[in-house]
């Protein structure tokens, strides 16, 4: 891959698959994949589990490519005090 002064990246979702095929598809390709993650009250989630993780571990360190999370909805709003919360976070 060429080399950059910066590490180019893409979504996980290149191809109609779960994150770990796209991850497997895109090492070697870019050097950071943001993976992206949504969880629903009561309803469906792809939050990866142990083993995925692990996995992606073993793509990162294979292919010295990183990752970073994308969640559909802003961190500060997981706290009952969203206006306390958000603040901590900047």
């Amino acid at each position: 891959m060429q080399a950059y002064p910066f590490r180019l990246g893409t979504t996980s979702y290149i191809i109609p698959a779960d994150i770990l095929p796209n991850a497997h598809y895109l090492a070697g390709k870019v050097r950071d994949i943001e993976l992206i993650l949504f969880e629903v009250d009561d309803g469906p989630n792809n939050l990866p589990s142990t083993e995925v993780i692990d996995e992606l571990l073993l793509i990162a360190q294979q292919h010295d490519l990183t990752y970073t999370v994308h969640f559909r909805c802003a961190p500060w709003s997981w706290f009952p005090n969203g206006q306390t919360a958000q603040r901590n976070w900047r």
